[in-house]
């Protein structure tokens, strides 16, 4: 009897230290990408948002970019197409010209992406303005088109910087200094259509050097 009184007592003994004994906790492993991807943040109403990864944002706007550049397009497209209505053959040319670097350049970014590795959304593109009052709306109307690319650029570029991609940045060197000579040309073009209130016949001198500047190779 004593025997099994002094097991049981063991027996007690060995559950009370049992229940102060530290209990192991299994930690889940994380995947690299779940690390490297969305971020998510606190926004400070202390709602739970979710923050793409400066890659994610590089990619993102990288195929903006594509559907920029074939807006640009379209829209130079269809002023050349309004000015040879019009009788403006030279500006026409040019336009026309314009709208072909201008999917050049999307091509390009296309081209690069798929070198790349880099995934392409193609989104829809809106149908460009076709109709215009008067030869200096159309004019201003590209001036503002040209000034939305290069802000678009920046931003891009800002994210390539972001996201340490180097061949990003490097491969939109040449796009901020056509940026810089396409504005420029416009403003200009755009001060002498102005003026054609002032001197008659300038519009159509205009348009012949514009069209003999589309021919150049």
């Amino acid at each position: 009897m004593m025997y099994v009184a002094m097991l049981a007592t063991l027996c007690g003994l060995s559950r009370a230290v049992s229940a102060f004994a530290p209990v192991s906790v299994v930690k889940p492993r994380l995947h690299s990408s779940t690390i490297f991807s969305s971020q998510v943040a606190i926004s400070p109403d202390g709602a739970a948002t979710t923050q793409d990864s400066p890659v994610e944002k590089l990619h993102e706007l990288f195929s903006k970019q594509i559907t920029n550049e074939m807006c640009a397009s379209q829209l130079y497209l269809s002023a050349s197409i309004w000015c040879e209505s019009k009788e403006f053959v030279g500006m026409a040319s040019y336009m026309r010209k314009e709208s072909d670097e201008e999917r050049a350049h999307a091509l390009s970014l296309v081209d690069f992406a798929n070198k790349r590795d880099i995934p392409i959304t193609l989104e829809q593109i809106p149908a460009p303005v076709c109709e215009w009052r008067k030869l200096e709306d159309l004019w201003r109307d590209l001036l503002e088109s040209e000034k939305g690319n290069t802000k678009a650029l920046y931003e891009l570029a800002d994210a390539a910087q972001a996201a340490h991609d180097h061949a990003v940045t490097s491969l939109l060197l040449p796009f901020h200094s056509e940026q810089v000579e396409s504005e420029g040309n416009l403003k200009t073009i755009l001060a002498k259509v102005h003026e054609e209130t002032l001197t008659s016949g300038l519009v159509y001198q205009l348009d012949t050097e514009l069209g003999v500047s589309a021919n150049k190779p």
